[in-house]
């Protein structure tokens, strides 16, 4: 997956910029094509490290975008492109490419070389090297003793004056600002709708860079497709047991629970509510014993492998709709909050939060539970993300989930839930009803 997705540069190429091959390339000479905000021409590789870097930290502070090397272009004033000489390609001009990027642009954009041979193993094709627009701007380029800041206007560069740069450094800080009221807002709107009776795991994430999708009816049809009928738990006690079968439009978003008909009743046992920025929210319930204390007290213990997988899948959902559905990517913001369960407890008696346990790190019997239980919703565990590594049930997946998981489990007073190692390898699944289906999925 590339780190751009562009649709107006897949329609320039032909395909996705991580497919893009040497006939891809030569076919923007065929058509005339012209440099634009997101796209720029060279006939010659780079050599100085500095105006390397410039040019992509230009792409990285405007909408990101494509640098071509190995066309040149018309000198009529609209950079048309006109043959493709190509250029030298070789692993060791990649290396030295990467190495000046990030040893002169700061912080540095996510980015990525594509190498393009005339023909496999061929010494010389082309090279595009793909930059990404993300929540850091502005990118600063060294210049001897200080930095300057570049940008694109149009097909050309400039750099940012001194009120500019500031006026920058005030939207990158606000727009964090703006990413974590979009995930309290989207979270609590989706928490309305959940059944009180029962404990939740919520999951939301804002990609740093908002995509943009229209609902039509082609899109809720796909999405009405994928969603209906899909079991929350894929794996582990409750698969079989439930389904997502409502689906509906709403006001920026697409909703999915599970078989409810009528709109207002709360959903059940889960919940997705994904929005046409690529933000989103996925929630599942937990399948929880509500023992007795000594005093008469009802408890709900949570399932130290519900709360790490419940995690995990949701995650995996959203990256999907965000990567897939909407087209963007990057770094994103997630976050995971565990809400108790709301009863009376008896005829007459108001609803009240029940306390929570968390098993499966030590023993939980009746005369340690008033002392391990809280009450109350968790504090919302939250970290940083890379949505490809969100779009996939892998390693990477599962060390994101892992932090979010740790973290709620410190409120438990627990260090660490050990179900996964930083690197995301797992290290503790001691059933088998998770272990086997859980396998299955990452395979």
């Amino acid at each position: 997956m590339s780190v751009l997705r562009s649709r107006r540069l897949e329609q320039v190429f032909g395909v996705p910029l991580d497919a893009v091959g040497a006939e891809h390339v030569e076919a923007l000479v065929d058509d005339s094509v012209q440099e634009a905000l997101d796209l720029e021409f060279k006939r010659e590789l780079l050599t100085d490290g500095t105006k390397l870097a410039t040019v992509v930290a230009a792409l990285a502070n405007t909408a990101g975008g494509v640098i071509v090397f190995g066309i040149d272009e018309e000198n009529d004033g609209q950079g048309r492109a006109r043959s493709h000489p190509g250029v030298p390609v070789s692993d060791a001009e990649e290396r030295r490419m990467r190495q000046a990027i990030a040893a002169n642009v700061f912080p540095l954009p996510r980015f990525d070389i594509i190498a393009a041979p005339n023909a496999p193993g061929s010494v010389t094709g082309y090279f595009l090297v793909v930059v990404a627009a993300d929540g850091n701007t502005p990118h600063a380029v060294s210049a001897g003793a200080g930095f300057r800041y570049p940008r694109r206007n149009g097909a050309s560069t400039l750099y940012l004056s001194e009120a500019e740069i500031a006026a920058a450094y005030r939207d990158r800080f606000r727009s964090r600002g703006e990413r974590t009221l979009r995930l309290a807002d989207a979270t609590a709107e989706a928490t309305q709708q959940l059944d009180p009776e029962s404990p939740w795991i919520v999951v939301a994430a804002v990609p740093d860079v908002a995509g943009d999708v229209t609902i039509t009816n082609e899109v809720f049809q796909e999405f009405e497709r994928e969603w209906r009928g899909r079991q929350p738990w894929p794996f582990g006690p409750r698969r079989d047991s439930l389904h997502f079968g409502h689906c509906r439009v709403g006001f920026g978003k697409l909703h999915a629970d599970d078989a409810r008909t009528e709109v207002g009743k709360p959903a059940k046992r889960a919940l997705a509510e994904l929005h046409t920025d690529g933000a989103g929210v996925h929630a599942l319930a937990i399948t929880y014993a509500m023992p007795s204390g000594g005093t008469g007290q009802i408890f709900t213990v949570i399932p130290q492998e519900q709360l790490f997988f419940g995690i995990a899948l949701g995650l995996h959902q959203l990256g999907l709709h965000a990567q897939n559905r909407v087209g963007t990517t990057g770094p994103t913001t997630v976050t995971a909050t565990l809400n108790p369960a709301v009863l009376a407890l008896s005829p007459g008696q108001p609803p009240r939060k029940v306390p929570m346990v968390l098993s499966g790190t030590r023993a939980v019997g009746d005369t340690d539970l008033a002392n391990l239980a809280i009450t109350g919703p968790t504090p919302t565990a939250v970290t940083v993300a890379d949505l490809d590594d969100l779009a996939a049930p892998a390693g990477p997946l599962l060390a994101v989930a892992g932090r979010l998981a740790d973290q709620i489990a410190n409120v438990f007073g627990t260090p660490e839930l050990n179900v996964v190692n930083r690197e995301g390898q797992i290290q503790l699944l001691p059933l088998d009803e998770w272990r086997q289906g859980f396998e299955a999925w990452l395979q």
